[in-house]
């Protein structure tokens, strides 16, 4: 962000002040000079990046504003605390990626899209939130935190069932996609699934959208004990009342509203790492277009992980 603020990035418009190049085109539109602004705000290819991004755009962003004040806003988003983390976090991570993508363009000819783009950074301001939020849990001791970050799946105690949810968020106009797994207290395989759900604007409302998917098919497969866990902390503490987000109210209800059918039914979180099974689910694509796939039977992607979490359990 300095180097940006600074003019010290190496775009075109800086190359030849320095001597370094004549041809200050931008590579991607080829109709403007590649000035910093440009790059970052001003080239249609990166507008279509910030039209989508709906946090920033709740913070009043405005596309024909000042090099200054479009970055400011940035700023001010990232410093507002009355938003989600990673709806604070996203805008600078779609900032590296902007400048990564360009650098791919310029040095190693390859040209990639704007949608690309989104999901990696979305994907990268994720794992930093995710990072973040389990090294600055002030509740857990140092010691805890090493044991925890050792830790593998557990088997769910017995007469209950763990059911493994996670999404596949998409930043495009396409739906997310939910998937699960599900296994008893002696850690064998029950069953499993994904789903395409409906178009989703973040990621915890992706992360939402799949706990509701999976509790539905969790309850129709007969469960009645059952423990739901995903690696989205922010998810499970709207579930269990932690803390409170208006805008995804209506997911958190419905939410509640389902599990209160069981007989008996938690929320809990995990790590990323012991949430491989569903987090490889949610990846697979679907055979003959279709919108629903049940698995009675081990999908082969993800024999290896069970037998991981199985022996480590």
């Amino acid at each position: 962000m300095w180097r940006i603020l600074s003019n010290a990035l190496a775009a075109g418009t800086v190359l030849a002040r320095r001597n370094i190049t004549t041809n200050t085109q931008c590579k991607r539109c080829g109709r403007a000079e590649e000035s910093i602004d440009h790059l970052f705000f001003d080239c249609d290819y990166v507008q279509e990046i910030w039209r989508r991004n709906a946090g920033l755009q709740r913070s009043n962003f405005d596309p024909s504003a000042t090099f200054t004040e479009k970055f400011r806003t940035i700023i001010d988003c990232y410093n507002n605390h009355y938003i989600l983390e990673f709806d604070r976090q996203l805008p600078l991570w779609l900032l590296w990626r902007i400048w990564k993508s360009r650098n791919l363009l310029v040095y190693q000819h390859k040209d990639g899209n704007w949608q690309e783009d989104i999901i990696k950074a979305e994907q990268e301001a994720k794992e930093w939130v995710d990072c973040w939020t389990e090294n600055s849990n002030d509740s857990i001791t140092r010691a805890t935190r090493t044991r925890s970050t050792l830790s593998k799946w557990q088997k769910p105690q017995t007469g209950y069932v763990k059911c493994n949810y996670d999404c596949k968020f998409n930043a495009t106009d396409d739906p997310s996609q939910a998937a699960w797994i599900i296994r008893d207290s002696n850690g064998t395989y029950l069953s499993a699934g994904h789903s395409i759900g409906q178009r989703c604007f973040t990621t915890l409302e992706a992360e939402l959208q799949a706990l509701l998917i999976t509790m539905q098919q969790a309850w129709l497969k007969g469960y009645r004990h059952i423990i739901f866990e995903g690696d989205n902390y922010t998810a499970t503490q709207l579930i269990n009342g932690e803390k409170r987000n208006f805008k995804v109210d209506n997911w958190v209800r419905e939410i509640n509203m389902w599990k209160n059918k069981f007989i008996s039914a938690e929320i809990r979180w995990t790590r990323r790492y012991n949430n491989k099974a569903s987090d490889r689910i949610a990846k697979a694509t679907f055979d003959n277009h279709a919108l629903f796939e049940s698995f009675f039977y081990v999908p082969q992607y993800v024999v290896n992980i069970l037998h991981e979490d199985h022996s480590s359990s």
